[in-house]
């Protein structure tokens, strides 16, 4: 969660009317994904036996990353990339949730919420990619309608 709220402050910026408006979803920067690396190979390491315990982690931290970065390119294009199944506020609640219980004493409570929450993030991306696309799509569309 932590690196969730981090990754949400530190967004990229870029300039509007800079002609990427298919790439936006493809285009991490180098810099994004080295660090999503390093966040995978932080958590990965303490995962756990299980190969789920060792990808749930990972897959929501790489995920979220994601989904911040779409938004945020969508948004610096000017273009609409809201909605999604899991926005922030939806991760913390599960993540919390998952925590909660488990402490409750309800065995493989959080990792279930793990996995819960790294499908739900992956469905997310999907979503936003292609709200996204048809954002672009529609631009260029009323663009091309105009001249």
């Amino acid at each position: 969660m932590l690196f969730d709220l981090l990754d949400g402050a530190d967004g990229p910026h870029g300039r509007p009317g800079h002609q990427v408006r298919h790439r936006i979803g493809r285009q991490l920067r180098p810099d994004r994904r080295r660090r999503a690396v390093r966040r995978d190979h932080l958590v990965g390491a303490r995962g756990g036996r299980r190969p789920a315990d060792r990808r749930g982690g990972p897959g929501c931290l790489v995920c979220a990353q994601v989904i911040s970065y779409i938004k945020a390119r969508a948004d610096a294009e000017g273009l609409d990339a809201a909605g999604g199944l899991v926005e922030r506020a939806e991760r913390f609640i599960i993540a919390l949730l998952g925590t909660a219980i488990q402490g409750l004493g309800v065995p493989y409570a959080a990792r279930v919420a793990l996995l819960l929450l790294a499908v739900l993030a992956m469905i997310t991306v999907g979503q936003r990619l292609v709200s996204v696309w048809r954002s672009a799509r529609t631009l260029e569309d009323n663009r091309e309608a105009t001249t």
